[in-house]
């Protein structure tokens, strides 16, 4: 019978008493969720990192018109790079 090794000995050993450990900081972050729903539009929801919950308040016929929807709410959008060049090179 083949038994992978365990790794029990090794874990005791390099265990730390809990009060040593550092605390990881709360996360900040809400997390966006868009989708669509029963009838094909585009919806988002959100859940704050307090554990509050907000959604659009109707449906969209595209995800653009659904983003800017949830930008209006506090999403903010990543832009890739090569695009932010892109925008600040056409605003100047």
């Amino acid at each position: 019978m083949n038994r992978a090794p365990s790794h029990s000995a090794s874990a005791k050993f390099n265990a730390r008493p809990s009060s040593s450990r550092k605390k990881l900081p709360a996360e900040k972050r809400s997390d966006w969720t868009f989708k669509t729903n029963e009838r094909g539009r585009w919806i988002w929801q959100v859940t704050h990192s307090d554990g509050t919950h907000a959604a659009s308040h109707r449906g969209f016929l595209t995800r653009t018109e659904c983003v800017a929807d949830a930008t209006r709410a506090g999403y903010v959008a990543w832009i890739p790079e090569a695009e932010r060049r892109t925008r600040k090179q056409g605003a100047q």
